[in-house]
């Protein structure tokens, strides 16, 4: 984690002072931190353009469409009764529902995305999915993603 605030300066400035962090260093600290693991600690690769993830339940499998250095997309297919663990990545990432329903939660906050909708969800952003119902889903992430389909052996492989 990044100190936002160089305590031992502080107390050489204010020796008589103790250091106490104010209550929004404390809320800046715990955004910096990812709790939740990287999408790589789930990725499971079948070939160079095609994913399987470890789901809590179910499956989930990504199939490459496009990839270069700045973009990547892909198709994801999960079956009835899925569960997308918990995890966050460093990327943008934009999806799109084409068939079926995603029950997205976002920091504990559940959003349902039907058919037709879609969702953006920012870097660093906490997140895991479920799938009531067969689902089809066009992603993108910018810039790619680390365990999509397409990335060349050993590249992108830390998040």
């Amino acid at each position: 984690m990044i100190s936002l605030i160089d305590q031992n300066k502080v107390r050489n400035l204010y020796p008589d002072t103790e250091f106490k962090e104010s209550a929004t260093l404390t809320k800046l600290k715990a955004l910096t931190e990812i709790l939740a693991p990287p999408l790589t600690a789930f990725v499971k690769y079948i070939d160079h353009n095609v994913s399987e993830y470890d789901m809590v339940a179910g499956t989930a499998t990504t199939f490459n469409l496009y990839r270069d250095e700045s973009i990547a997309v892909a198709r994801i297919f999960a079956s009835a009764e899925s569960k997308f663990p918990l995890h966050s990545h460093d990327q943008r990432e934009f999806a799109i529902v084409y068939t079926g329903c995603m029950i997205l939660d976002i920091n504990g906050k559940k959003k349902t995305i039907h058919t037709g909708e879609s969702t953006y969800i920012n870097a660093g952003i906490e997140h895991s999915a479920y799938f009531p119902e067969d689902t089809w889903i066009l992603a993108v992430t910018v810039p790619p993603a680390p365990g999509y389909p397409g990335e060349e052996d050993g590249e992108d492989n830390e998040s």
